[in-house]
C-alpha cells in the first residue's frame, strides 16, 4: 500500500476516479500516522478509564518470516478494537 501511494497512476485514478489527491509517503507515514495514533490513543483512554479491562496479545510470524503481535482490550465485557478502523 505505501509504494502505491507515490505511483502516478495511482494519483490519476484517484483524481480522476475519486475526485481526491493523493498525499504522498512521506506525509502519511509521518504527521498522518502520528495524529492517527494520538487520536487512538486518547480514544482508549477515554473508554478505559476508572474501568477494570482484560488485555490479550498474540504473537506469529506471517508469509515473508516477520514478527507479527496483535493485541486486543476487553473493558466491561466490550471489545475496544473498532477505533482502528474509524
Amino acid at each position: 500500500m505505501w509504494r502505491a501511494i507515490d505511483d502516478p497512476e495511482m494519483h490519476i485514478f484517484m483524481k480522476k476516479w475519486v475526485g481526491a489527491a493523493v498525499t504522498d509517503q512521506k506525509a502519511l507515514g509521518g504527521r498522518i500516522l502520528d495524529s492517527k495514533v494520538q487520536r487512538v490513543e486518547a480514544q482508549t483512554r477515554q473508554r478505559v478509564e476508572g474501568k477494570v479491562g482484560m488485555g490479550q496479545c498474540d504473537g506469529w510470524k506471517n508469509v515473508a518470516k516477520t514478527s507479527v503481535c496483535m493485541s486486543m482490550i476487553t473493558v466491561e465485557k466490550q471489545v475496544s478494537n473498532d477505533y482502528l478502523i474509524n
